[in-house]
Protein backbone atom coordinates (compact mmCIF):
# COMPACT_ATOMS: atom_id res chain seq x y z
CA UNK A 1 0.00 0.00 0.00
CA UNK A 2 1.43 3.47 -0.81
CA UNK A 3 1.75 6.24 2.25
CA UNK A 4 0.33 8.40 -0.19
CA UNK A 5 -3.35 6.30 0.18
CA UNK A 6 -5.68 7.74 2.68
CA UNK A 7 -6.43 4.67 4.06
CA UNK A 8 -2.71 3.80 4.47
CA UNK A 9 -1.76 3.47 8.19
CA UNK A 10 1.70 3.51 9.15
CA UNK A 11 2.41 0.76 11.96
CA UNK A 12 4.06 3.39 13.67
CA UNK A 13 1.01 4.82 14.71
CA UNK A 14 -0.34 1.83 15.65
CA UNK A 15 2.37 1.25 18.69
CA UNK A 16 1.04 2.85 22.08
CA UNK A 17 3.08 2.78 25.47
CA UNK A 18 1.75 0.13 28.01
CA UNK A 19 2.29 3.08 30.72
CA UNK A 20 -0.34 5.75 29.11
CA UNK A 21 1.27 8.55 29.94
CA UNK A 22 0.65 10.43 26.72
CA UNK A 23 -2.38 12.36 25.82
CA UNK A 24 -4.03 11.62 22.32
CA UNK A 25 -2.51 14.55 20.59
CA UNK A 26 -4.75 13.82 17.13
CA UNK A 27 -3.22 13.66 13.88
CA UNK A 28 0.61 13.73 14.58
CA UNK A 29 3.43 12.49 12.12
CA UNK A 30 4.61 8.79 13.23
CA UNK A 31 8.15 9.92 13.78
CA UNK A 32 6.46 12.40 16.73
CA UNK A 33 4.26 9.45 17.82
CA UNK A 34 7.70 7.22 17.93
CA UNK A 35 9.66 9.29 19.57
CA UNK A 36 6.59 10.14 22.73
CA UNK A 37 6.15 6.76 23.30
CA UNK A 38 9.70 5.40 23.60
CA UNK A 39 10.00 8.75 26.12
CA UNK A 40 6.94 7.11 27.84
CA UNK A 41 8.05 4.04 27.90
CA UNK A 42 11.89 4.69 29.61
CA UNK A 43 10.22 7.44 32.34
CA UNK A 44 7.31 4.15 32.69
CA UNK A 45 10.81 1.98 33.27
CA UNK A 46 12.36 4.42 35.64
CA UNK A 47 15.17 5.99 34.02
CA UNK A 48 16.20 8.43 35.49
CA UNK A 49 19.31 10.68 35.45
CA UNK A 50 21.59 10.75 38.22
CA UNK A 51 21.76 14.21 40.34
CA UNK A 52 25.66 15.18 40.52
CA UNK A 53 26.53 17.99 42.45
CA UNK A 54 27.95 20.87 40.36
CA UNK A 55 30.48 22.85 41.84
CA UNK A 56 30.42 26.40 40.54
CA UNK A 57 33.77 28.39 40.65
CA UNK A 58 34.13 32.45 39.02
CA UNK A 59 36.13 32.95 36.10
CA UNK A 60 39.53 34.49 36.22
CA UNK A 61 41.50 36.19 33.62
CA UNK A 62 44.40 37.67 33.39
CA UNK A 63 45.08 41.52 33.12
CA UNK A 64 44.91 43.06 29.16
CA UNK A 65 47.43 45.67 28.77
CA UNK A 66 46.76 46.14 25.19
CA UNK A 67 50.52 45.99 24.34
CA UNK A 68 50.37 42.58 23.71
CA UNK A 69 50.66 41.39 19.99
CA UNK A 70 50.55 37.66 18.98
CA UNK A 71 52.51 36.74 15.64
CA UNK A 72 48.97 34.95 14.30
CA UNK A 73 47.03 38.39 14.46
CA UNK A 74 49.44 39.63 11.50
CA UNK A 75 49.21 36.42 9.58
CA UNK A 76 45.07 37.02 10.54
CA UNK A 77 45.41 40.30 8.64
CA UNK A 78 47.19 39.42 5.92
CA UNK A 79 44.58 37.06 4.58
CA UNK A 80 42.84 40.06 4.57
CA UNK A 81 45.22 41.96 2.22
CA UNK A 82 44.34 40.26 -1.34
CA UNK A 83 40.05 40.67 -0.86
CA UNK A 84 39.12 42.94 -3.28
CA UNK A 85 36.48 45.44 -2.61
CA UNK A 86 34.20 47.95 -4.91
CA UNK A 87 35.62 50.99 -4.81
CA UNK A 88 33.27 53.93 -6.34
CA UNK A 89 33.50 57.49 -6.87
CA UNK A 90 30.52 59.83 -6.42
CA UNK A 91 30.51 63.08 -8.44
CA UNK A 92 26.86 63.98 -7.07
CA UNK A 93 23.15 62.97 -6.45
CA UNK A 94 20.00 64.10 -8.10
CA UNK A 95 16.25 63.17 -7.29
CA UNK A 96 14.20 62.73 -10.83
CA UNK A 97 10.50 61.56 -11.42
CA UNK A 98 9.59 58.77 -13.98
CA UNK A 99 8.37 61.36 -16.06
CA UNK A 100 11.95 62.97 -16.02
CA UNK A 101 13.70 60.08 -16.65
CA UNK A 102 11.43 58.77 -19.68
CA UNK A 103 12.09 62.34 -20.85
CA UNK A 104 15.53 61.74 -21.01
CA UNK A 105 17.71 61.40 -24.30
CA UNK A 106 21.23 62.38 -26.37
CA UNK A 107 22.20 65.96 -25.07
CA UNK A 108 20.08 66.04 -21.94
CA UNK A 109 21.80 67.74 -18.75
CA UNK A 110 21.10 66.17 -15.35
CA UNK A 111 22.19 68.48 -12.79
CA UNK A 112 23.35 67.22 -9.42
CA UNK A 113 23.37 68.36 -6.04
CA UNK A 114 27.36 69.75 -5.89
CA UNK A 115 28.92 72.73 -7.23
CA UNK A 116 31.86 72.39 -9.93
CA UNK A 117 34.93 71.62 -8.15
CA UNK A 118 33.64 71.25 -5.11
CA UNK A 119 35.19 67.53 -3.67
CA UNK A 120 34.48 64.09 -4.90
CA UNK A 121 33.36 61.06 -2.40
CA UNK A 122 35.50 57.97 -2.42
CA UNK A 123 33.69 55.23 -1.31
CA UNK A 124 34.71 51.54 -0.71
CA UNK A 125 32.32 49.26 -0.17
CA UNK A 126 29.70 52.29 -0.73
CA UNK A 127 31.12 53.81 2.93
CA UNK A 128 32.96 56.79 2.67
CA UNK A 129 36.60 56.86 2.58
CA UNK A 130 38.14 60.09 1.62
CA UNK A 131 37.35 63.43 -0.69
CA UNK A 132 39.33 64.21 -3.50
CA UNK A 133 39.37 66.24 -6.42
CA UNK A 134 39.07 65.11 -10.31
CA UNK A 135 42.10 65.08 -12.35
CA UNK A 136 43.11 63.75 -16.09
CA UNK A 137 45.70 61.14 -15.79
CA UNK A 138 46.65 60.24 -19.99
CA UNK A 139 42.98 59.93 -21.28
CA UNK A 140 41.44 58.65 -18.24
CA UNK A 141 39.68 60.44 -15.19
CA UNK A 142 41.46 59.89 -11.41
CA UNK A 143 40.80 61.01 -8.04
CA UNK A 144 43.54 63.35 -6.32
CA UNK A 145 42.59 62.47 -2.59
CA UNK A 146 42.52 65.54 -0.63
CA UNK A 147 41.16 64.34 2.67
CA UNK A 148 40.68 61.06 4.28
CA UNK A 149 37.36 59.92 6.90
CA UNK A 150 38.66 59.97 10.35
CA UNK A 151 38.68 56.62 11.71
CA UNK A 152 36.75 57.40 13.74
CA UNK A 153 33.62 58.60 11.56
CA UNK A 154 34.73 55.14 9.70
CA UNK A 155 33.51 53.67 13.22
CA UNK A 156 30.30 55.54 13.46
CA UNK A 157 29.74 54.63 10.28
CA UNK A 158 30.09 51.11 10.77
CA UNK A 159 27.76 50.72 14.00
CA UNK A 160 25.09 52.93 11.91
Amino acid sequence: MDSRDPGFEHPIQEHQPSSGLIPDLGKTSPEITMAAAMAAELLHEGLQMPEAPVTVAPAEFGQLTGKEQSPRRATNIDLLLDVSLPVSIELGRTRMTIAEILELGSGSIVELDRLAGEPVDILVNNKPLAKGEVVVVDENFGVRITSLVSPRERLEQLKA
